[in-house]
């Protein structure tokens, strides 16, 4: 706990970063990491392996983008930074450790950069009193158009959380706009994807199970009703297995990834 503590503290980022609880969330996931690092080892080789076969399908190797990089526990740095010319991590926070490691690489940038665009926004439409929701707004990033390979890693899901949690405390929004806010949130994501020439590679959850042993107690859909398809590949992410959340209750995420070449 004092060292998380101690993370808040010296991590630098914007106030509304901290404000919001994105600081905090990857905070919590680096700590969750380390007490579960062997129940998510299925994901990370599982999301290692595809990010390398996206990899191996780019004819050129300029430049490569991570989008949602968290803490690199299932991005296969080092094979990308022998790989490309460039690699540039992209995330609204940047945990110390994870600085560290893409410091040790000479073409490994790091970039802070909100890929929904529309977290500042929000946090200054609540805070000055403003009333209902906000259109969603594009999700603008330049330095997509000249990637090779884009790679959106396990961010899918995540994007509307802490947005979501902002808008709550705003005047005049009710379930169903909060609902749209963050289809919204995620529709706009897949489509800048789509419109990509280069190779993208997209990782995300698609159903999280609630388990004790081998039943399944409850499924709750992070994609808010959004149907992206099948993926390639599928695996689970045993993300909070028991005692994490509960001394016999588990949570593990149904996840799929799929690659689309130029």
């Amino acid at each position: 706990m004092l060292l998380e503590i101690f993370q808040y503290l010296m991590t630098p980022c914007p106030k509304y970063v901290s404000s919001m609880g994105y600081l905090n969330g990857a905070i919590a996931i680096e700590a969750r990491y380390k007490r579960c690092a062997a129940a998510w080892q299925n994901h990370v080789n599982s999301s290692k392996l595809l990010i390398k076969q996206a990899a191996n399908q780019c004819q050129k190797k300029s430049l490569v983008v991570v989008l949602g990089y968290g803490i690199l526990s299932d991005i296969p740095l080092i094979d990308l930074s022998k790989g490309f010319d460039q690699v540039e991590l992209v995330d609204l926070v940047h945990l110390g450790n994870a600085r560290k490691t893409a410091k040790t690489f000479g073409n490994v940038g790091v970039t802070g950069h909100d890929i929904t665009g529309a977290a500042e926004p929000l946090f200054i439409h609540v805070l000055t009193g403003g009333m209902g929701p906000i259109p969603v707004p594009s999700a603008t990033f330049p330095l997509l158009e000249e990637a090779d390979l884009v790679i959106s890693a396990s961010v899918l899901s995540q994007l509307p959380l802490c947005l979501l949690e902002t808008a709550r405390n705003g005047l005049g929004w009710k379930e169903a706009d909060l609902v749209d806010f963050a289809r919204g949130i995620l529709q706009t994501h897949l489509t800048t994807l789509e419109k990509l020439s280069g190779t993208v590679c997209l990782i995300t959850e698609v159903e999280r199970e609630h388990y004790e042993g081998s039943q399944i107690k409850e499924t709750e859909d992070p994609l808010f009703g959004l149907d992206i398809g099948p993926g390639d590949q599928e695996w689970l992410w045993d993300i909070a297995p028991p005692p994490e959340l509960d001394p016999r209750r588990g949570l593990r995420n149904k996840m799929i990834g799929r690659i689309r070449s130029s």
